[in-house]
């Protein structure tokens, strides 16, 4: 949670606040790795404390063989490493992205040269447009 307040919501803040992305362009997709990041860990957590409970009410007698320290920080770990695969490999890959730029991408093999792309009947047209200060269109986390 702390991550959340002090990476996260700040500059989620500012982007509500100003309707634009005003901080430092080259930030924006470290701060969405970091917001999806903190969201996967925070799902993964949970899935962990319910296997956690789980095996207690299963086998009560046999829960502290099974579930050590160690263990649990392994699993703990391991939420979290996958929480940041999950979240800086395809947005640092650039995977998330539908090509909304490129006026000849391609949707699901079809190629939206000559008509209106994909994204644009995704996303409004005034997302796509920089702040006036010159930054990146307002970012928005699930």
């Amino acid at each position: 949670r702390s991550m959340v307040a002090l990476v996260v919501m700040p500059p989620a803040m500012l982007n509500v606040l100003c309707g634009a992305w005003v901080l430092w362009p080259a930030f924006c997709p470290v701060w969405l790795c970091f917001d999806v990041m903190c969201c996967s860990a925070s799902i993964l957590n949970l899935c962990l404390i319910s296997l956690d409970r789980y095996l207690f009410i299963i086998s009560p007698l046999r829960y502290k063989q099974r579930m050590t320290p160690p263990r649990a920080l392994i699993l703990v770990g391991a939420a979290w490493g996958l929480a940041a695969l999950a979240s800086f490999l395809p947005i640092q890959m650039k995977w998330h992205s539908l090509g909304h730029r490129s006026g000849h991408s391609s949707v699901l093999g079809v190629s939206t040269g000559n008509i209106s792309s994909y994204s644009d009947k995704l996303y409004p047209e005034s997302y796509f447009q920089l702040s006036p200060s010159g930054g990146l269109p307002p970012v928005s986390s699930a």
